[in-house]
């Protein structure tokens, strides 16, 4: 389901503004879930001490696990089905310069909040993991694609002749310059829960921790603890937003004539002409270096072309 309105306005001969609002609903989305999970809320304590005890003499966990499943004949259930839903909702702005003076432009703005309880069907993200089956309802949460600010910009431009020299005259220069927030991501451990028999759990939030993020880190750690054997942690899904994106495309060009039929043009481009560094998604796994990056989009890239019409 879609719904959407805008309202336009043009002032002067080539300017045009644009508002829009727009938002959509998903029903029956995919995702998935173990049927059989252990209802941790449901264990007694004779229960816990139990599964304690396999613990404590290293003999294991899982006969003693099983026979709590909601099958106790079996051990993990994968199901799949569309019950998961979307709410987006967005604010976009337009400003639109239409050719005049050698300039034309094209700017955007959108500000926006994308809420799910499954974003990457089957893409193997740890967050998209349904932490308790028993409580899906606790997957809502920022959608793992949610972008609240996104600004580009858009324009070309041909430069013209200054003081009767004619050596820029000719030569137009393109641009496509991006901004936006970063997207969000979920802290949590891979640590063997042996009253659940399963290795992923999200993290406890240290009450009142607001540490600052150390330099080189998507987020601070130490904001986090390791919830106890036996709980689900009380973090939730998506709720660390990692590093946004800066960056300006440019490219310069001009045509030439060297016959009536035969254009030759030669283009200098540069991708990311500023060398923004932009990291990508960090560690989120507690148990191992959390909240560090390793990898970067690419910095850098300038070429050299030349193209011959005819």
């Amino acid at each position: 389901m879609q719904t959407s309105f805008d309202v336009q306005h043009s002032f002067g001969e080539n300017w045009l503004t644009e508002v829009d609002y727009r938002g959509t609903r998903g029903v029956h989305l995919p995702h998935n879930y173990n049927l059989n999970q252990v209802s941790l809320d449901l264990l007694s304590a004779v229960q816990r001490m139990a599964i304690a005890a396999g613990v404590g003499s290293n003999s294991g966990t899982a006969s003693t696990v099983d026979a709590l499943r909601p099958y106790p004949t079996f051990n993990s259930i994968s199901i799949f089905e569309n019950g998961a839903a979307s709410v987006y909702h967005s604010l976009q702005a337009k400003i639109e310069r239409r050719f005049h003076s050698g300039l034309n432009l094209l700017s955007a703005y959108t500000w926006s909040k994308s809420i799910d309880d499954a974003s990457d069907f089957a893409s193997g993200d740890p967050s998209e993991q349904v932490l308790d089956s028993h409580n899906r309802l606790a997957q809502r949460a920022l959608s793992s694609f949610d972008v609240p600010h996104r600004f580009t910009t858009a324009f070309n431009y041909s430069l013209p002749a200054i003081h009767h020299h004619t050596l820029l005259a000719g030569w137009k220069i393109n641009g496509l310059i991006t901004i936006q927030s970063g997207q969000p991501f979920t802290p949590y451990t891979s640590q063997f829960d042996p009253y659940r028999n399963e290795s992923y759990n999200r993290l406890n939030v240290v009450p009142g921790s607001h540490l600052p993020t150390p330099s080189g880190l998507a987020y601070n750690p130490s904001n986090f603890t390791l919830p106890r054997l036996g709980t689900f942690g009380n973090s939730g899904r998506n709720i660390v937003r990692g590093d946004g994106y800066r960056s300006a495309d440019l490219s310069l060009f001009r045509t030439f004539a060297i016959r009536d039929a035969v254009r030759l043009q030669i283009r200098l481009e540069a991708q990311n002409a500023f060398n923004q560094v932009n990291y990508q998604g960090p560690i989120t796994d507690q148990s191992t270096t959390p909240g560090l990056f390793v990898a970067a989009a690419p910095p850098r890239i300038v070429q050299l072309g030349a193209k011959l019409s005819f």
